[in-house]
């Protein structure tokens, strides 16, 4: 272990110099993903601090996802999250490679597709007219973190289905600018669910472990719905990160009033 100090004599809690210790432990690549880390009686040991202390400090980092506990084993490294930005739009690809990450593909089904009502009427189009489904497993280092199902317009882009592309590399964002149709924006929900057994048997994790899922909507310049995707991200793995700002205009003091909620609460 390091031989940082902590510091009785300045104003940060012992709990919170203790964090940033086994924090930047972690960071700097000492011990990789699965790897067993330090007892609760260690770290208490080393740095001369209560068992209290270290639980307050590795319960933070529990918490960050870089440390989970098992019952009756103790605490192991994992690997960080990867943090989605909704202020940018990014394809997969270019989300993992940002995180200096290697992506992949695992290609599980490509297929014209009779998709329900729903996901024609998101993609504007009639009963009669193909639909082609894309569905892979998304890879970040050759480890399983997604499962992608796209849904495109047939007469839209015909080459995806047709064309001789390997989706274990090929990037859909770039295959569909190569075709002329850009993406310019995109709608998204979130929400989240549990793996079932096709899920989990994917993603390499137990059923009933959780999922963050999104059903993004992506758009060309003229507002054409060009993809429909529903991607089942792996919930130990995947963050998702907004920014939020106030709307424009003066504080509805009014509003909160008519529920009787005070000023300055």
């Amino acid at each position: 272990m390091p031989e940082r100090k902590l510091s009785k004599n300045v104003s940060l809690p012992l709990s919170h110099q203790l964090l940033e210790i086994l924090r930047d432990l972690i960071l700097r690549g000492n011990y990789k993903a699965g790897q067993p880390f330090f007892t609760e009686k260690e770290i208490a040991e080393k740095y001369g601090v209560s068992r209290t202390t270290v639980r307050e400090a590795t319960s933070r980092l529990v918490y960050e996802g870089l440390l989970r506990r098992e019952r009756g084993k103790g605490m192991f490294v994992i690997k960080p999250r990867v943090h989605e930005e909704s202020s940018f739009l990014l394809s997969y690809t270019e989300e993992i490679i940002s995180r200096g990450m290697r992506p992949g593909s695992h290609l599980v089904e490509i297929q014209l597709d009779n998709s329900p009502l729903k996901i024609r009427n998101i993609l504007q189009l009639n009963k009669a007219d193909k639909i082609i489904k894309l569905k892979r497993i998304r890879l970040a280092d050759g480890e399983p973190m997604a499962i992608q199902t796209s849904y495109l317009p047939y007469t839209l882009c015909p080459e995806i289905y047709h064309g001789e592309y390997n989706w274990n590399t090929q990037s859909l964002t770039v295959a569909l600018e190569r075709l002329g149709l850009r993406i310019i924006k995109a709608t998204q929900r979130v929400y989240s669910k549990v793996a079932d057994g096709e899920d989990a048997f994917l993603l390499n994790i137990n059923q009933g472990d959780p999922l963050l899922a999104l059903e993004r909507t992506c758009f060309l310049e003229d507002n054409t719905p060009v993809e429909y995707a529903i991607i089942y991200n792996r919930g130990d793995r995947w963050d998702f990160i907004m920014e939020l700002k106030r709307k424009k205009g003066d504080f509805n003091e009014t509003l909160l009033r008519s529920y009787n909620v005070q000023s300055n609460s």
